[in-house]
């Protein structure tokens, strides 16, 4: 079974984006396949920190994993 878990992992708090890595991992586990879809709002687009929280986000998850 596909599952999608929409967050909002992409703000300045580890700890909303390490949640969403382990429940990925906890579906995972359970032998689904897992989509974690990063909600962005649209205010976080318009005043550019999307670039800094996309690369601060791949260097925690390449830390973690």
């Amino acid at each position: 079974m596909k599952v999608a878990v929409i967050t909002r992992h992409a703000i300045t708090n580890y700890g909303s984006l390490l949640q969403a890595i382990a429940t990925q991992h906890l579906v995972e586990s359970f032998g689904h396949t897992c989509e974690v879809i990063d909600y962005i709002l649209l205010e976080t687009i318009i005043l550019g920190g999307e670039s800094y929280l996309r690369i601060k986000k791949e260097a925690i998850i390449s830390s973690v994993l």
